[in-house]
């Protein structure tokens, strides 16, 4: 396996302006591993990660350096290659140092010398070997008469500061804070996924308008495409846009006006911008796409999904936005209704699998993601409040003594801070039997935020740079001001960052700007003034019975902001290929009686019962396909329909039938039994011979069930 890779390739090195870094903010989960890390490296103490800035005392010299979290960003984005050259100094540390002829090979520069029984490989060899000429900094010195490789740590530094623009002398400490992180993995790729974030600018489905918005945004970073310009030969080109041009042969295209799409043009820095018309998406994807990622490496990243064209911002290069941004994640808002045993959670189930299965398409094990951390699952009840759901002040003892009254969150706000804290993954909030709590006064006024804008319309939001930031579809159309949520998201976040742009209120009594963040996805400004709404990446799914007893109404209002599906209470019996068949055939005991016949002829006569005692809300007192699931046994053969014990009908499914479907004419339906507990014991020596029905009955027949098998007690 080859340990090295070639340092000279420059797509590992980032390209990024360091000179317009934004700042930084570490979570305190990152804040504590980054204190125990420089802590274990043995020469450091009084270590201090604080939300903006740093600072860490040297035991050797008692000097104390402090400087800006943005370092932590620099280090982020030069990942990719400070964790490619800390192989070559372990190997040197493992492999040279402290070996005396090794080290004076070193010091003469004579590589060639260096055994080769060292490597694994021929090509290990040559990139230590070329690493080594091209590296500008010398491992060994030589001190009166003997030779000593330099300590790793400044060696490293050295080769990592030579990449970047910034003063060797005020940074040392930068480039050992990369060397820490490179010889921990596992930090830097936390500090990596925390601080490197990306953003989505554009989705569009048409090519020429997508490539035009592309070519706009960048001209604001780098005003004549100097970068991409690197990529591109004559015979490479397809567009041509006043002396730059990509995709075909630049000698094959025509020059009249005419093969232009003027419609499609803009003017920037006193030259005039426009499309050519033949751009193919095939080859806007195979041919641009990987050069223009390539070029602006850690700016912006260009993709192709769902047939749409996406162009995403990578966190730290800033800019105002002129292009209005699409949602990449569709949100649902749902209540499932029906018979109880329907299935409606089981469909909620299946809605946020696929959501969750398109989300990891393609995607490595790391970034993917599951049901158990993207989904909050709640259930409202007759004693469940506003405060249980949104949250609540409540005290808090200090350690050293005294009480703080603090925030505790709800689920609501809880899933609502990860959704504004990752909006590139979507989060689902269930709800189930939304209907058995007062939801108009569970939700409060957080009620408001459930009207969602949709496909073309827009909401005034935050003043920014004296324009007004434009909410679009998936965001609430009107947001709502909640000074607990709004300040727990600011308190407990971990990827914002303070926005020196938004327009401050001038009233503000303590003449100081208002903490602020700004999220680095989609662009969305948050400060302590911000209305709170939901983001097009959290879904809400909400299930109910139809007409369920001792239970609140939800008003049309209420339903009018969801869109609502009925879960049907069928079940198939005939279709091979459908999951209810099997629940339809299962057998009832030894009766030979299905369970699918016998709940619709249960069912109709459930609905004559409530008809003839003048009760208009009996729908929900049917039995759904999954009232009842019998376990399968352990020696079942493989694809064989379970059984419903007798046991387990007569404790459910009768003491239901007993309790409450016929609970207002007991005796129809079971003759002179008197109590639950005899209706249950004569099922199990009787079997249904137990129902009064005709229907019922007739079912045991139909099904060739004889008296004998009927009243037969199961074994």
């Amino acid at each position: 396996m080859l340990n090295f890779t070639d340092l000279t390739n420059e797509s590992i090195l980032p390209k990024v302006n360091l000179n317009s870094l934004p700042e930084i903010k570490i979570s305190n989960a990152l804040k504590d591993r980054l204190k125990q890390m420089f802590e274990s490296a043995g020469d450091l103490d009084n270590v201090k990660i604080m939300d903006y800035s740093s600072s860490i005392r040297n035991r050797k010299s008692g000097n104390t350096s402090i400087f800006p979290n943005q370092y932590f960003l620099i280090a982020a984005y030069f990942f990719d290659y400070a964790t490619a050259l800390i192989a070559y100094f372990s190997f040197f540390d493992a492999k040279i140092r402290d070996k005396k002829d090794l080290e004076q090979i070193i010091y003469e520069k004579e590589y060639d010398r260096i055994p080769s029984e060292l490597f694994s490989g021929d090509e290990e060899q040559k990139l230590f070997i070329k690493f080594l000429r091209v590296l500008g900094k010398d491992f060994v010195n030589k001190d009166k008469d003997s030779v000593k490789s330099r300590p790793t740590i400044d060696v490293f530094g050295s080769c990592v500061l030579s990449k970047m623009n910034v003063p060797n002398a005020s940074s040392s400490v930068l480039g050992e804070t990369i060397y820490y992180l490179s010889t921990n993995i596992d930090v830097y790729k936390s500090l990596k996924e925390e601080l490197v974030q990306e953003r989505i600018l554009i989705s569009s489905k048409n090519a020429v308008g997508f490539l035009m918005d592309v070519l706009k945004l960048t001209l604001k970073s780098d005003s004549d495409f100097s970068q991409l310009a690197e990529h591109f030969k004559e015979n490479q080109t397809t567009l041509r846009v006043n002396g730059f041009a990509f995709g075909r042969n630049v000698k094959q295209l025509p020059t009249r006006e005419s093969d232009y799409d003027l419609s499609i043009s803009w003017s920037y820095n006193n030259n005039r911008y426009c499309a050519y018309k033949e751009i193919i998406p095939q080859s806007l994807v195979q041919d641009f796409f990987p050069q223009y990622n390539d070029s602006y490496k850690n700016m912006y990243r260009l993709e192709e999904k769902d047939g749409k064209f996406l162009m995403f911002e990578v966190n730290g290069n800033r800019f105002d936005r002129d292009v209005p941004t699409e949602s990449v994640l569709d949100y649902s808002q749902i209540i499932y209704y029906g018979v109880p045993g329907t299935g409606k959670s089981f469909q909620v189930d299946e809605e946020i699998n696929k959501a969750i299965s398109k989300y990891n398409e393609g995607k490595t094990e790391d970034n993917k993601i599951s049901y158990e951390k993207q989904t909050t699952r709640i259930v409202f009840h007759p004693d469940y409040g506003n405060a249980d759901f949104i949250g609540q002040i409540m005290p808090k003892i200090r350690e050293s003594g005294g009480v703080d009254y603090v925030f505790k969150a709800g689920p609501f706000s809880q899933i609502l801070r990860k959704a504004y804290l990752n909006p590139n993954k979507p989060y689902f909030l269930v709800i189930e039997e939304i209907n058995r709590g007062n939801a108009a006064a569970i939700f409060g006024d957080i009620f408001q935020s459930l009207d969602r804008l949709k496909n073309n319309e827009s909401s005034d939001g935050e003043r920014i740079r004296n324009e007004v930031y434009k909410y679009t579809a998936g965001w609430s159309k009107y947001g709502v001001t909640n000074e607990e949520i709004n300040s727990y998201i600011l308190d407990i976040e971990k990827n914002f960052e303070r926005d020196s742009n938004i327009d401050y209120d001038s009233d503000d009594p303590t003449n100081a700007p208002k903490a602020a963040i700004k999220i680095p996805a989609r662009g969305m400004h948050f400060s302590i003034n911000s209305a709170i709404r939901l983001p097009p990446n959290l879904s809400i799914y909400a299930t109910m019975n139809t007409s369920d007893q001792n239970v609140f109404t939800l008003d049309n209002a209420f339903q009018r902001r969801w869109e609502m599906k009925q879960i049907s209470n069928d079940l198939a019996h005939d279709d091979p290929a459908a999951d209810t068949t099997k629940q339809y055939n299962q057998i009832i005991g030894n009766t030979n009686v299905k369970w699918g016949e016998f709940r619709e002829a249960i069912n109709e006569i459930i609905m004559q019962s409530a008809e003839e005692n003048g009760l208009s809300s009996m729908e929900d007192k049917r039995l759904g396909g999954w009232f009842i699931t019998p376990k399968k046994e352990p020696n079942a053969a493989e694809g064989e329909t379970p059984t419903i014990t007798k046991e387990a009908f007569a404790e459910k499914v009768l003491k239901y039938l007993w309790d409450d479907a016929f609970k207002f004419d007991r005796s129809k339906h079971f003759g002179e039994i008197k109590t639950l507990e005899d209706l249950t014991k004569k099922f199990k020596t009787d079997g249904f011979k137990i129902f009064k029905d005709e229907s019922i009955s007739k079912l045991s027949q139909q099904n060739g069930t004889s008296a004998a098998q009927t009243g037969t007690p199961e074994s």
